[in-house]
């Protein structure tokens, strides 16, 4: 009991630390954009809003969960579904955890509730990953196809960004899909004295990846991804409803889906994310205000990270209590995150 008092309250207090950095943060931005001004945004904003974007959102979390359970079928693992939907929820409390490595948790949460070694699960965790970052670069390659976009953004090359956030998952398909070069590269990580010992793990997990990115099984994943991912898109264009400037569609997606991919390295994307949700609309459309656009930024990313982060700590409380979670294993986890 106390390892596990220990676990939640850390990751408690993480959340907290993180939530005040972005507090600050947003503060720090508000007072740039100039304070009062920014209710005056607001003035139009509709409560039944709230409904539609946070519809949208779920949308997201309802087609990821699909896919979650969809690769669980593929690995031969039964869960029921309530069970499987509160190991899905709870690892959106590690969403402040850079590229959300964090979700490793529903590794170790599938342990505790079936016996089955993580090495069989953490690829699913890792093909999520692969797919939802291949489904924000379609979203965003549409916008670059047939959007004028800017060069640069506060001195950033917007070019650049795309290409290291393409390059991560087709050079890790490109190694995973190339049997002898996966196979080669376990071995040669056979020589580390940390990693060696354990080397035999990752030829397991690499055996247990291989039908989960087959091509047919990557495209559709990959499509799932794209409609899951459109639906916090649409949740970021129906923020901008409320506002008194206008954001198109295709601009309001092309806007997230890169600023989603620019905040993959940090926590929660805090930082870069937030940087370019604010930026981008300023030089894509026309009239947009300072004011607007941070406040766009405030309201989506309350309605997307925030949201995930509480309603994944409420998940795995509640995970904890009923099954009576012995979480010494997940210390190794956590301090991945950090």
């Amino acid at each position: 009991m106390k390892t596990r008092e220990g676990f939640l309250s850390r990751l408690r207090r993480r959340v907290l630390y993180f939530l005040g950095l972005a507090v600050l943060f947003y503060l720090i931005l508000a007072l740039w954009a100039g304070g009062p001004k920014l209710l005056h945004t607001l003035r139009d904003f509709r409560p039944i809003l709230i409904v539609y974007i946070f519809g949208a959102v779920l949308l997201n979390y309802g087609l990821r969960f699909l896919k979650w359970s969809y690769y669980l079928r593929v690995q031969k693992i039964s869960l029921p579904t309530s069970e499987s939907l509160v190991i899905f929820v709870s690892a959106f409390s590690m969403a402040v955890t850079p590229g959300k490595v964090g979700e490793l948790l529903k590794a170790e949460l599938v342990k505790e509730r079936t016996g089955i070694p993580r090495r069989r699960t953490v690829p699913i965790v890792l093909a999520e990953r692969i797919t939802d970052l291949l489904g924000l670069l379609v979203l965003a390659g549409v916008g670059v196809l047939t959007l004028p976009l800017p060069a640069r953004v506060q001195g950033v090359p917007t070019g650049l960004v795309l290409c290291i956030a393409a390059a991560v998952p087709f050079a890790l398909l490109g190694v995973l899909m190339t049997a002898p070069l996966a196979r080669a590269l376990v071995h040669f990580l056979e020589r580390f004295p940390v990693i060696g010992p354990h080397a035999h793990k990752l030829e397991d997990s690499y055996e247990a990846m291989r039908p989960l990115i087959t091509p047919m099984r990557l495209f559709y994943m990959t499509a799932l991804s794209v409609c899951s991912w459109g639906g916090e898109c649409l949740a970021y264009f129906l923020v901008w409803t409320a506002l008194p400037e206008v954001l198109g569609p295709w601009q309001a997606a092309f806007i997230y889906a890169f600023s989603t991919l620019a905040g993959v390295v940090t926590p929660g994307g805090l930082g870069p994310t937030d940087r370019f949700l604010v930026g981008l609309p300023m030089v894509m459309a026309q009239g947009v205000s300072k004011q607007a656009a941070v406040s766009a930024m405030g309201l989506i990313r309350a309605a997307t990270l925030w949201f995930a982060v509480i309603l994944g700590l409420g998940a795995l409380m509640f995970f904890a209590r009923r099954y009576k979670l012995d979480e010494g294993e997940l210390e190794a986890l956590q301090e991945a995150g950090e």
